[in-house]
């Protein structure tokens, strides 16, 4: 998770000193307690120093710490000691316990960097220390005031981290030069070394490879890169400044310079072993020169003569000519194909994410997926700013410092504590756990390097830390006055009001009693003296009803899991109408989790909610966050894990402000993670209503108390008018049906009990568009009763009358499928396809086709039965999103002549209202199904045919409703056109996602869904497609987009629900095939679906 860099304003330093009277003044109050209310006048009357009496007063209190209980002796020390009894006070009758120990520093302890530059550097800090009489190193010490002159906080001993290039040997050849660090130069850089290497234009850094990885950065000018992998795939680019290249250990590869920007250029190394040196590279010159001819020969199949002048020795570096030549032009084509995961990474592309205090991008193998053992933070931070206190919990801390001048402070526990001052060029080391800071004291921004022998970038935040911490707790450990809250979150803000913005964030992050609607007033918020949290939003009701309301505050991932795991025997159903009351979900979910195995410690683990890192706090620079990858353990069963979303009370910045971990790539926009969720906030408020009315159609007027018995049916409508406006694609052409249907149903004791029962789901998941363990229950109960019906009827022979007994398993799918309409949105897909399974054998039995023979498509999809027409579609349209083979063979003799019938046949037939697919498409991922199955299928002469009939199928859109609906449903039916595309090419066509026409497709799909904004229309109706999209998507920016839009879905941000299971099918696909190195092919889908559901 990404850290603060805090601004401090220029005139820091005259704050601190003018505080300074202060704390001498608190301590010389020998008979009397420290006031508080003075000291609370005080900052009143100067504002500006609000924080900085806090700061001081933090650091006063923390004496007590160590102090021992009254009476006691303290140790005798030759060190004069200020000490300040107490007494009981009288404000609230406290006693503080007296302290043993000197008081912290009260030295400003300031920089003096811009002392030494001016001056000649001498070791005194106040009546400290004294003028150097002897011989001087001016322009060492000027480099160095905090080690010439250290503060008066610096104690014990620390080793030291701090190197600058500029004194290592530098290894001088024709075409360029190279230094390098490692454990010889600093011992303690036991797990990292480091390489300044410079090439001029043309010349060649030779083939090489190496026992480490190795990462660079690009510093100045521009180079050509070339690496082989250890299949056979090549790969050729150019890289910039900023840009950054990996490549694992032993894959070999070049460097040469370019004059693109200037002749040649200079990069920074870094290997993943502090031992490396760059004498001890594996060169080609070299092992040729060490290998009989005759070898060479044989190797080579030449002659031995064509190795007479190979050179005796290894080259290194050598001078050659420029390219001329493009990337594309001057790559060799290789049979294996190029690498699928790049080695080089364009980071200077990648847009930083400003805040107060600085920028910073953070760059891992969320984003650079190849690079699996480096990581790294770009960092600027303005003059007087400052990056937080913070550590690393595993992996140490390679800092390498592009631009102006920094102090960092390492401590070491146990009192040790040491400060170093860099400049550009020098290389910083922060061992594992140990606290530090990095503070520009330039007059200049300040650039550097954060280096991390890890896949995944990870910090620890003092600031956060604290915050999150019970208020209480953080108060008793500092020592302070019952009242004071003291937060890391205001110890570094120069800014009063930024810090006090910090500490009401940190009091209020578990907060969520409701507001007492007194609005836009809120009287509780006013009473306590604190700013109100909660939103205050009018809002359209059902029935056009303007609703005022209070907007709730943010919920926590605890309280998500707790409210996915209610206690089933807290609520009672009714004998006619059960009552189901729930409390509104969050509705401004800022981040996305992702079930893995890394971060454990950034997860909340809760009943139903498995571990999950990803706090993608989006960046209006860039709107999505690289998520991290699904990797179970082999033999965890990939069904354990689940995909949630996370309240933002956890998640922490590392700017003032606010930062995702990640540069935004999304970055989840890795532009706007925030603009992101808000987008949806605002699309969920508005579609709650009913702008179609649909609601007015079905439901009949009034609707009066849902458990009096005479006004069960209008209580039962409004539940299904709920359903409808959530669920289902074009309401408005099935509502009056349904309003029939649910009228007719009535008529029967037993119909209207499941009705009832249907109408408690529905009603559940209208309000919440989840449903929680009671709802499970009732649904649970109504699959069963539902698979009985099915067992039951196939258990009966058929009758005589094929007719008659067609209906009957016509009316034996009516439950099935009615409940798997709710099943999909609110249960995994195995529970969805356990029923599937059931209803497959009376589904046959209900058509007309002999046993053994294929089952005309057209015929079924013309059927006046509804239940016909739902089995089929559900059956072809999970087989594509699946990769499962269909229950039967379809027939389908595929024309344009017959999307057109299909098409003029819109409102009598077909299901498209429903859920979104549209019938045409339906019938040719049929046709495709059964090309696969027929040998020579797959020519390119049909493919080519279906390119050219894809334009041409017409797909209705309903003519009426609301505009804003119907522009969401063209986009639907627009995504499933490429998606079609994809799995023409990937299918029958037997692609990978390197085709370039699967890359065609696949780009027109991602440009179509970043066209419009996140809202519950379109994305609800966008599952399939995505699926089948997501398979082909090879770059993690559109990744992440596709994360983002299917979690954006409240219900398939739900634990173990269809959607749900989706996304880990597709995290699944992503893993594997990353691991593998290669493009996905179709048959990933399947292995994914198995993994996640074990069937």
């Amino acid at each position: 998770m990404m850290r603060s860099v805090y601004a401090a304003p220029s005139a820091k330093i005259v704050h601190r000193q003018r505080c300074r009277p202060i704390l001498p003044r608190m301590v010389r109050r020998a008979t009397n307690v420290i006031d508080w209310k003075s000291l609370q006048l005080s900052t009143s009357i100067q504002p500006n120093l609000d924080l900085n009496m806090l700061f001081i007063s933090f650091i006063a209190l923390a004496a007590y710490a160590s102090a021992a209980p009254a009476g006691t002796n303290s140790p005798p020390t030759n060190t004069p000691t200020t000490s300040a009894s107490v007494s009981p006070s009288t404000t609230n009758g406290s006693v503080l316990p007296s302290p043993t120990v000197p008081y912290a520093s009260e030295d400003p302890n300031d920089s003096y960097l811009s002392r030494f530059q001016s001056g000649t550097p001498e070791p005194e800090r106040g009546v400290a220390g004294g003028s150097i009489m002897g011989p001087q190193n001016l322009p060492l010490e000027r480099q160095n005031p905090d080690l010439l002159t250290p503060p008066s906080t610096d104690s014990g001993s620390v080793e030291n981290v701090k190197w600058p290039f500029g004194l290592s040997h530098n290894r001088v050849q024709d075409g360029g030069w190279a230094r390098q660090q490692n454990i010889h130069e600093m011992p303690i850089a036991t797990t990292m070394a480091g390489v300044d290497m410079r090439l001029n234009a043309g010349a060649i850094r030779e083939l090489h490879w190496h026992l480490t990885a190795e990462w660079g950065y690009v510093m100045a000018g521009s180079c050509r890169l070339n690496a082989v992998d250890q299949l056979g795939r090549n790969y050729l680019a150019d890289v910039y400044p900023g840009d950054l290249w990996y490549f694992p250990q032993g894959i070999p590869h070049s460097i040469q310079g370019l004059n693109n920007t200037a002749n040649g250029c200079e990069f920074l190394l870094v290997l993943d072993d502090g031992t490396f040196s760059e004498d001890s590279t594996f060169l080609l010159t070299d092992w040729m020169a060490h290998v009989p001819k005759e070898v060479l020969a044989k190797n080579f199949r030449v002659n031995a003569s064509a190795f007479d002048h190979i050179p005796d020795r290894q080259l290194w570096m050598l001078p050659s000519a420029v390219p001329t030549k493009s990337v594309t032009e001057a790559n060799p084509v290789s049979p294996a194909g190029i690498v699928p995961l790049p080695f080089t990474f364009s980071a200077s592309k990648a847009p930083a994410t400003n805040v107060t205090g600085g920028s910073v991008k953070v760059i891992d193998s969320r984003t650079f997926n190849i690079s699996k053992t480096i990581a790294v933070a770009e960092v600027t931070v303005v003059p007087g700013g400052i990056r937080e206190l913070h550590w690393h919990p595993t992996q140490p801390e390679w800092t390498f410092y592009l631009e102006g001048n920094a102090r960092v402070t390492v401590f070491a526990s146990s009192a040790n504590a040491r400060t170093f001052d860099y400049q550009a060029g020098d290389i910083g080391y922060v061992p594992p756990t140990f606290g530090h800071y990095v503070e520009n004291i330039g007059n200049t921004t300040m650039r550097y390097l954060e280096i991390f022998k890890t896949d995944i970038y990870e910090d620890i935040s003092l600031n956060q830390w604290l915050a999150l911490t019970p208020p209480e707790l953080v108060k008793d450990e500092s020592y302070s006055q019952p009242g004071q809250r003291l937060s890391g979150e205001c110890l570094l803000h120069a800014d009063p009001q930024l810090g006090a913005l910090h500490v009401r964030l940190a009091r209020h992050a578990n907060r969520r009693k409701k507001c007492d609607e007194v609005k836009p007033e809120c009287s509780r918020c006013l009473g306590a003296g604190t700013s109100c949290v909660y939103e205050y939003v009018e809002h359209m009701g059902p029935g056009n009803k303007r609703i005022k309301r209070t907007k709730p505050a943010r919920r926590s991932a605890s309280e998500l899991a707790s409210k996915s795991s209610r206690n089933i025997s807290a609520r009672h159903l009714d004998d006619n109408v059960t009552s189901l009351l729930f409390s509104s979900v969050s509705e401004d979910s800022t981040a996305l989790a992702h079930s893995i195995d890394i971060l454990p410690e950034m997860w909340d683990i809760g009943a139903n909610l498995a571990s999950s890192p990803l706090a993608p706090v989006e960046t209006t620079d860039y709107p999505y966050m690289p998520q991290p990858s699904i990797s179970p353990t082999p033999s965890q069963p990939l069904s354990d894990f689940s995909l949630t979303t996370l309240s933002s009370t956890s998640d922490h910045a590392w700017v003032a402000s606010g930062v995702p971990y990640t540069y935004s790539l999304i970055p989840i926009t890795p532009g706007s993670i925030s603009q992101a969720w808000t987008d949806n906030e605002e699309s969920e408020v508005d579609e709650e209503s009913d702008p179609e009315g649909v609601g007015t159609i079905l439901c009949i007027n009034p609707t009066l108390d849902k458990n009096a018995k005479d006004n069960a049916l209008p209580w039962v409508l409004e539940c299904y008018s709920r359903w409808a406006i959530a669920r289902v694609y074009e309401p408005l052409k099935v509502v009056q049906a349904m309003r029939d249907q649910v009228i007719q149903q009535f008529s029967s004791e037993h119909a209207r009990r499941r009705t009832i029962m249907i109408a408690n789901v529905m009603k559940m998941f209208g309000q919440d568009l989840v449903i929680d363990g009671l709802g499970q229950s009732i649904l649970n109960r109504l699959a069963s009763e539902a698979q009985q019906k099915s067992l039951a009827f196939m258990r009966t022979p058929p009758l005589s009358n094929l007719a008659m007994d067609r209906q009957n398993a016509m009316r034996a799918l009516d439950s099935v499928l009615e409940i798997l309409a709710l099943q999909v949105n609110t249960q995994p897909i195995a529970a969805c396809v356990q029923s599937l399974d059931n209803a497959a054998p009376v589904f046959r039995r209900a058509c007309i086709e002999p046993p053994g023979q294929p089952l005309n498509l057209p015929n079924i999809m013309s059927e006046h039965s509804l239940n016909l027409r739902h089995f089929a579609t559900i059956d072809i349209v999970r087989s594509v999103s699946t990769g499962q083979p269909t229950y039967f063979r379809y027939e389908v003799p595929f024309s344009l002549e017959l999307c057109d019938k299909m098409y003029q046949m819109q409102d009598v037939s077909g299901l498209q209202w429903l859920y979104g697919f549209p019938d045409q498409f339906v019938m040719l991922f049929a046709w495709i199904h059964c090309l696969c199955e027929t040998p020579g299928g797959n020519t390119p002469e049909l493919i080519a045919w279906v390119e050219r009939l894809l334009p041409q199928i017409k797909i209705a859109v309903g003519e009426f409703g609301d505009p804003l609906l119907r522009i969401g449903r063209m986009v639907v039916q627009d995504c499933w056109r490429y998606a079609v595309r994809i799995y023409l090419y990937m299918v029958l066509g037997e692609a990978n996602a390197l085709d370039p026409r699967v890359m065609r497709a696949q780009k027109g799909f991602m440009r179509l869904l970043r066209g419009v904004k996140p809202a519950r229309n379109p994305d609800a109706f966008l599952m399939s497609p995505i699926i089948i999209a997501g398979v082909a998507t090879l770059e993690e920016r559109d990744r992440n987009t596709l994360r983002r839009r299917i979690l954006n879905v409240r219900e398939c941000a739900e634990p173990g629900t269809s959607g749900n299971d989706a996304m880990l099918q597709l995290e699944d696909v992503w893993m594997r095939t990353r691991i593998e190195g290669r493009p996905a092919v179709w048959s990933d889908l399947g292995i994914a679906v198995r993994r996640v559901t074990g069937r």
